[in-house]
């Protein structure tokens, strides 16, 4: 087992401690048994490399020769392996440090179709590398974007990406058992069922190494089941057994090309890059830290621009785009094992795979029920970490409508998809994602719903104070309008009311007081200010004699309170006015 808490490193060389969650068996540092190790990277291997269908797509919609679509796969797997070291790693400003293990995007497939048909290979390699330059530049702005991307839209980031991976996993589920007019349904519906069972069951009763294994288990009795029962695809298996044992795929530096006509479509393929790279890393930031508050900006930073720079140098060598895998955080969050060596191992993996297109061929003929179901498996924990993640702020009417207007087009794909008949060619890559359709609606939604929404509130409370609800009601309500942590709320209402029942109780208020909130991501900050006595703080608590002899110890006893309950409190008195200042850290 590894240690209790893992470390991260910013750029700058600070040390900020993350709180290992109970439920992670292998932490970020830990260091794993050699036999357990080369399984986890086998299993994030196997499944992911179901992504490898991607490139597939783009190589079949642009009519590659057999021999270029072959290679196509092979060098996207070793930019995979080259995307893997930069992700997992810490290399200057480079890397996220965390086991976020990148995958054939199925985000740049729609663009690099375009591209493909428009100017062949080299055409994609220059939207790939542009939308990625794109990305490299979002990431060196991201702090001061940072409005842009409040909690609550990176919880709705994190909760599409695992709709997203669900959709494609029952769209592959209802496929296998409608293929063929039906004929076999109850074999597909019974071997999709089984493998998620198997995954399901080993992530909850079993013992050991077996606990973080599910998913290649059920991977594999699903696909062993399907060859008994006749599901597999002979053509698939024909393939397999007349592909060589291995195969150097022709490397090709291509010298990109880029037209106008594809100016739009690479600034929507980017921004889907970013955004599916977004939703990623966050949810693995809060998958590693049981403290987890907001997102990390300079880790989401780091993380873009390994992403980017990974797809250039897949690009480059002649491969499809890659990007960080929301499906690899589902992965490590069941697998419960989130150790970066993990990360390094399976790197190793797809570099030695791009030269067995065994491999390849065999994860691609892998039945669609078994595809589904593991896609079904991977997406739970992103869809209930999204949830979570939203639900730890304060949500008022505005943000709702923000929030439930852009879920809706992400669960409205299937209606936009058949709207691309009449919509620009450049708008495909946003039919085809509801994560990019729903982020770019509630982008833009948010700034215009917040209009009205003042950053501090103030509340005239007359002389001999306000009922306990009244001040916990104008508390909520702000925090509410300015989307804060739930619990940071709960906090301040407690010293506040108490702070205000002392001023009235213990006479150190001469008439009426005022109530002034702010806010900002880091911080709650409360003023509450009248004419009167500043009320005395205390870092020792009263004694019980004290109480009883000392008129003015009530008061103490509210200022030593007061100073444990906030995170900073100072009092003071300027010409008659006393002031309580207490700030509560977000």
């Amino acid at each position: 087992m590894g240690a209790t808490g893992s470390k991260d490193v910013d750029r700058r060389g600070d040390r900020r401690r993350m709180s290992k969650p109970d439920n992670i068996i292998y932490g970020t540092e830990d260091r794993l048994p050699v036999p357990i190790l080369l399984a986890l990277a086998l299993q994030h291997v196997t499944i992911l490399s179901i992504y490898l269908v991607s490139p597939v797509v783009i190589a079949s919609a642009a009519g590659f020769p057999i021999g270029q679509a072959r290679d196509l796969i092979s060098l996207t797997m070793v930019g995979l392996a080259i995307a893997t070291v930069l992700q997992v790693g810490r290399l200057g400003p480079i890397g996220s440090g965390l086991l976020v293990i990148p995958t054939s995007s199925s985000g740049y497939v729609p663009g690099c179709i375009i591209a493909a048909r428009e100017g062949g290979l080299p055409a994609v390699t220059g939207l790939l590398v542009v939308s990625s330059l794109i990305e490299i530049v979002l990431a060196r702005f991201l702090r001061r974007l940072r409005g842009l991307l409040p909690a609550e839209l990176s919880g709705l980031i994190v909760l599409v990406t695992g709709l997203g991976i669900a959709q494609t996993g029952m769209d592959d589920v209802v496929g296998g058992i409608t293929a063929e007019a039906g004929i076999d349904w109850l074999p597909s519906l019974c071997v999709a069922a089984g493998t998620l069972t198997v995954m399901v069951a080993l992530s909850i009763w079993a013992k050991g190494p077996w606990r973080t294994l599910g998913a290649i288990v059920g991977l594999a009795c699903g696909y062993v089941a399907s060859l008994q029962l006749g599901l597999v695809d002979p053509v698939s298996l024909d393939q397999l057994a007349m592909a060589p044992v291995l195969r150097f795929p022709a490397l090709r530096l291509e010298v990109p090309s880029f037209g106008w006509d594809l100016v739009l479509p690479t600034i929507v393929t980017g921004l889907a890059g970013t955004l599916n790279t977004i939703g990623a890393l966050t949810a693995a930031q809060r998958l590693n830290n049981a403290d987890w508050r907001r997102q990390d900006m300079e880790g989401l930073s780091r993380g873009l621009l390994a992403d980017g720079i990974g797809t250039i140098i897949g690009a480059m060598i002649g491969g499809a785009g890659v990007a960080a895998s929301g499906s690899s955080v589902g992965l490590t969050a069941t697998a419960r094992a989130t150790s970066r060596s993990i990360g390094y191992a399976a790197a190793v993996g797809f570099l030695a795979l791009a030269f067995i297109p065994k491999f390849a061929l065999l994860v691609l003929g892998v039945p669609r029920p078994v595809l589904g179901a593991a896609l079904i498996y991977l997406s739970c924990s992103l869809l209930v970490s999204g949830v979570s993640i939203m639900t730890s702020r304060l949500l008022d009417n505005r943000k709702t409508f923000a929030l439930g207007i852009a879920f809706a087009f992400a669960v409205a794909t299937p209606a936009l998809t058949r709207a691309g008949a009449v919509l620009p060619l450049w708008m495909s890559p946003v039919i085809a994602s509801p994560l990019l359709a729903s982020a770019l609606v509630a982008i833009m939604l948010n700034p215009i719903l917040r209009i009205g929404i003042r950053q501090q509130v103030v509340l005239d409370i007359p002389d001999g104070g306000l009922p306990h609800q009244t001040v916990a009601t104008f508390i909520e309500r702000a925090g509410a309008a300015w989307g804060a942590r739930r619990e940071v709320i709960d906090q301040a209402q407690g010293p506040i009311a108490e702070c205000l029942d002392t001023l009235v109780d213990g006479g150190l208020a001469t008439g009426p007081s005022r109530l002034a909130l702010g806010f900002n991501e880091l911080q709650l900050d409360a003023r509450i200010s009248w004419y009167g006595t500043k009320l005395p703080l205390s870092k020792t608590r009263p004694t019980k004699a004290e109480l009883l002899a000392d008129d003015d110890a009530a008061a103490r006893m509210a200022g030593y309170l007061l100073g444990r309950l906030a995170s900073r409190v100072t009092s003071r008195e300027s010409g008659g006015v006393a002031e309580l200042h207490l700030v509560f850290d977000h």
